[in-house]
């Protein structure tokens, strides 16, 4: 199976998104924050296809550190609701039992 790179058709490897080519376009800052393997990781690769499927030029594509930590902080905090759809507190609609 031949993998494409996100931004043109060309082979890339498996575990990356993009070709060697279209991966040395992007800014320094860019790479950097892509390499890391943290909580945060799946955003800024969401970040990323969504600025290719825009057309973003790769050398103009930015990522942010806390995509994640900013859905969570304007999230309903009453409910307990996050980003994911599910809530951490019980169902205020839901009959009590004694």
């Amino acid at each position: 199976m031949r993998l494409c790179c996100l931004a043109c058709p060309a082979p890339r490897a498996a575990g990356t998104y993009l070709c060697p080519t279209c991966w040395s376009r992007l800014p320094d800052p860019t790479r950097r924050k892509l390499n890391r393997r943290d909580h945060n990781a799946f955003a800024r690769l969401r970040e990323l296809t969504a600025a290719i499927q825009a057309g973003t030029p790769l050398h103009q594509i930015t990522v942010s550190n806390n995509e994640l930590r900013r859905h969570l902080a304007t999230a309903d905090s009453d409910r307990g609701e996050n980003p994911f759809g599910w809530s951490d507190l019980p169902d205020p609609d839901q009959e009590k039992t004694p």
